[in-house]
């Protein structure tokens, strides 16, 4: 009688041990989750490097931007179509290139700076 007791006793503890267990493991996965979405450095200087939604929106900006200088030289009539295949490869592998500058610099939309008249302060 007192075997069948101690070994129920030993039953229930083993059982508590290993649901102890289970919980800590899953503990330890959620937290390892949580990390896998920061960079190692986000993880202890948070303001120093931007999150993945502030990463995902400087992405979507520099593809637009991407977007509107490839309309920019499809439409130009001034670029030959040589040049025009060299700066659509510059802007997807070598958006740095001095060609593309160039190419920017002289195709760039011109905004007139405003003047206030010397009657209008």
């Amino acid at each position: 009688m007192k075997n069948n007791y101690l070994f129920t006793v030993f039953a229930c503890f083993c059982l508590a041990t290993a649901g102890a267990q289970q919980s800590a493991k899953d503990a330890m996965l959620k937290k390892q989750k949580e990390y896998n979405d920061r960079t190692m450095v986000q993880r202890f200087e948070k303001t120093m490097v931007p999150t993945a939604a502030q990463r995902a929106l400087l992405r979507k900006e520099n593809e637009e931007k991407r977007k509107v200088i490839l309309a920019m030289i499809d439409s130009s009539t001034l670029v030959k179509e040589k040049l025009r295949a060299k700066l659509r490869y510059d802007l997807e592998h070598d958006p740095f290139s001095s060609r593309l500058k160039k190419f920017l610099a002289l195709y760039r939309p011109v905004t007139k700076p405003l003047t206030i008249a010397q009657n209008e302060k």
